[in-house]
């Protein structure tokens, strides 16, 4: 069966989802058309591919299980090198610095080769991505978005995927727009 969405987390929820199809009394034909026509909303696992470079567009919102999924997405999406940009992860509580350490560290373990963090919260990811041994001078942490995209115009080269999420207050969609138009685009090396 082709499942049209990246993750393997996507597969789990799909057999949820033919669990509860099969006890309503769908067939499974009817459930695999189901399942062939799905699509995402914006914003969530997006793949734009655009002059040489891939984004992996997640900004509709993040919590610390969505942003390993993610990065899971990255780890397995083919590159030269992967970057993530991940920003602040908001309505964590008591969880909240553990939760972005924990972020950093298995970015660490998806083959992040570059961490550029946007905001407060996020600067705890930074120390998870450094706890787990990426060095120093591969982390970025960034106040805003601004500072993210003026990092990525120096680090970005051909072949590169770039993962960019965080929480929807953090208006992350506005780096991927930078990524997307011309104001970014032609400052990429290595062309």
């Amino acid at each position: 069966m082709y499942l049209p969405v990246p993750g393997s987390h996507n597969v789990a929820n799909s057999l949820a989802a033919i669990g509860v199809g099969l006890r309503l009394g769908l067939t499974f034909e009817n459930i695999v058309q189901g399942l062939k026509a799905l699509e995402l909303t914006q914003m969530r696992l997006e793949i734009i591919e655009v002059k040489g470079i891939t984004i992996i567009n997640d900004t509709y919102n993040a919590s610390p299980s969505s942003t390993k999924a993610a990065l899971e997405v990255l780890k397995e999406t083919p590159a030269y090198r992967k970057i993530a940009v991940l920003g602040n992860m908001y309505e964590l509580g008591d969880f909240t610095e553990q939760g972005h350490k924990e972020v950093g560290e298995a970015a660490v373990k998806a083959g992040v080769e570059h961490l550029i963090t946007v905001g407060d919260l996020a600067k705890s990811i930074a120390q998870g991505g450094a706890g787990a041994g990426l060095a120093e001078e591969s982390i970025y942490p960034c106040e805003n978005n601004s500072g993210a995209i003026e990092v990525l115009k120096n680090v970005l080269q051909n072949g590169d995927t770039i993962l960019v999420k965080g929480s929807r207050g953090m208006r992350m969609e506005e780096i991927v727009h930078a990524l997307v138009g011309q104001k970014l685009r032609w400052n990429i090396r290595g062309e």
